[in-house]
């Protein structure tokens, strides 16, 4: 599956909202700009929880016990009843990364990490590794076409950009088949196997559209992210391979 970091993305919001509503806290400030980020297209990058499970219930070899599953019921209860806003402040200011990184690097010693997502060896090896080798996929184009969009940089610097070399950190695909106790044989096998897809598995993706009305309302008033309305409460088309391109 292409979600390698799913199952942690969908936690850690279902924590951050658990310890707000926990603590009376209304407002989650979030620091994703689509203006340097972009938005991920569906076919590249999906996940919910049913999905998440239902991968589980196949594959997984450990109960999930202390997981925090967000679950349809839980994501409607964080947003229409306990109403925790999701705000992102970069959306509607003028953010420039270049400018907080030399921030950092001047004020506090601070060393970049060499690209986009690439701030753990998770990520690191997620983006310039998994991706690229086993779903031809390489998430550098969000940044870089949002960039040109907005025209904080050239077509032709952006295309340059997306053509050089990805920087893959040395040792990194070693220590990832170390953290996973995977052999190189079975590492290879992975790699090699067809690439499966979301829509091999139930989800709530259908849900989500049927519930769109409601979605938009609550994605006015921040209390589910605008990108999340956006690409998961329209249809799309699908074909035997996924998604429609």
């Amino acid at each position: 599956m292409p979600e390698l970091e799913a199952s942690t993305d969908l936690a850690y919001a279902e924590v951050l909202q658990y310890a707000a509503n926990k603590y009376n806290v209304g407002t989650i400030l979030e620091g994703h700009t689509f203006v340097n980020e972009g938005i991920t297209p569906l076919g590249k990058n999906y996940f919910d929880g049913k999905y998440i499970k239902a991968i589980h219930d196949q594959y997984g070899s450990m109960p999930m016990k202390t997981y925090p599953l967000m679950t349809f019921n839980r994501m409607m209860y964080w947003s229409a009843v306990a109403r925790i806003r999701k705000l992102r402040p970069f959306w509607y200011a003028d953010y420039s990364k270049e400018k907080a990184r030399d921030f950092l690097e001047s004020e506090f010693g601070w060393s970049y990490y060499g690209g986009h997502h690439l701030e753990n060896r998770m990520t690191a090896y997620f983006h310039s590794v998994y991706l690229p080798e086993k779903f031809n996929a390489d998430m550098r184009n969000n940044t870089l076409s949002a960039l040109a969009r907005q025209g904080k940089m050239s077509r032709e610097e952006a295309w340059a950009e997306y053509n050089a070399p990805r920087h893959v950190e040395e040792g990194l695909v070693s220590y990832f088949k170390k953290r996973l106790e995977l052999s190189d044989t079975t590492y290879d096998r992975i790699m090699a196997e067809n690439p499966k897809n979301w829509t091999m598995f139930p989800s709530y993706k259908k849900r989500f559209e049927r519930f769109r009305p409601i979605f938009e309302i609550l994605a006015d008033r921040e209390l589910v992210q605008r990108s999340f309305y956006m690409k998961y409460c329209f249809p799309i088309k699908y074909n035997e391979a996924g998604p429609a391109k």
